[in-house]
């Protein structure tokens, strides 16, 4: 890392002598050549640093392929009946994508050729691997950016978690410091400052008020921009959000005055958030409680909000298991490690307008 993103950032840290937290998480995932999400390794998987849902079996894949015509592919049709949009943000390395495209081939094969697919992705090293693995199916583009369409299922795994965020603490008079990174000529090290920036001091009050003293919260504006942008661009539709987290009310236990905040590489957690950017990934646990109440002031409804293991079942999983022709004893493993040995903080957020 030395002469790499470590001294772009010692020299950040230097020039500005206050870092903000959400510059340095920033700068360690998404830096255009040395990023966590950006560089040639990949993150995912037995090699990787962590697993994802899609990772386990296509059959994660396939059960939102059958929700997604269940709750979106009949009424769309009715009005759109030559095309059917899905976007994807964050597709890692196109497991989801493929098995969704797949499962819509299999069962309906006639809509599978009215669907067209969009992965919103920025990581050179993901689409070459996502194109690989989706160069069978038609109709598959990649964007940087959300494109305007009249409508659209939109849906994330792990994606919103991975957006930077900013640092905050509660003080003793109820007002809040900001923490940022500084390099002491060894190490980076996190500071404080008094936090004035009206719309993080308006999301610490509203969503931080019941904290204790000293406690951290994790500020994700990034996520609602986001939001905003859907909802500018996109007429009618829905998004789908896969993520871990809950609602304000449980997100911040007493116990872990440090927030959510954490690293991981090689698959354990890793306390010092500041040690080797680049090199692991910096994740939170999502405020679901911010989303929803970010699509109301939408003018969204929250159409369901449930665990990922109660989501996969009323999606069909079960279903899956007595169906599919491809049934052996490592799909009866596969759908067992989906609805037991994924943490129950995993989370299924459904909003439409």
């Amino acid at each position: 890392m030395d002469g790499t993103l470590k001294q772009c950032l010692t020299r950040l840290a230097v020039e500005q002598e206050f870092l903000p937290f959400y510059t340095f998480q920033q700068q360690a995932l998404y830096h255009p050549i040395f990023g966590y999400y950006t560089r040639t390794r990949s993150p995912f998987g037995r090699t990787g640093d962590f697993y994802t849902a899609p990772e386990v079996h296509p059959v994660f894949g396939q059960s939102l392929a059958k929700f997604i015509y269940d709750h979106w592919c009949a009424e769309r049709l009715e009005h759109f009946p030559q095309r059917v949009e899905l976007v994807e943000f964050g597709a890692g390395d196109g497991r989801l994508a493929d098995a969704v495209l797949s499962a819509f081939r299999r069962q309906w094969p006639a809509l599978y050729e009215q669907v067209h697919y969009t992965i919103v992705e920025i990581s050179p090293r993901s689409i070459r691997e996502q194109q690989e693995r989706l160069g069978r199916h038609p109709h598959v583009n990649w964007l940087p950016r959300l494109p305007q369409l009249s409508h659209a299922f939109i849906f994330s795994n792990e994606f919103v978690d991975a957006l930077p965020v900013h640092l905050v603490e509660k003080t003793g008079n109820g007002s809040w410091l900001e923490l940022g990174v500084s390099w002491n000529g060894d190490r980076f090290v996190l500071q404080r400052r008094p936090l004035v920036d009206a719309e993080l001091l308006d999301y610490a009050n509203r969503y931080g008020r019941e904290l204790p003293v000293h406690h951290w919260i994790e500020i994700n504006l990034d996520v609602l921009d986001w939001m905003r942008s859907i909802a500018g661009i996109v007429q009618h539709g829905r998004l789908l959000t896969f993520d871990y987290g809950a609602e304000i009310s449980e997100l911040y236990p007493d116990y872990q005055p440090t927030g959510t905040i954490r690293g991981y590489l090689n698959h354990q957690v890793v306390s010092d958030i500041l040690a080797d950017p680049g090199e692991m990934d910096l994740t939170h646990d999502v405020n679901f409680t911010a989303l929803m109440d970010q699509g109301t002031e939408l003018g969204w409804d929250t159409l369901q909000f449930t665990g990922q293991s109660q989501f996969l079942v009323s999606a069909g999983l079960l279903e899956t298991l007595t169906k599919n022709p491809e049934f052996d004893a490592g799909l009866a493993r596969a759908i067992k490690h989906l609805l037991l040995g994924f943490s129950p903080k995993f989370q299924v957020l459904l909003q439409g307008w």
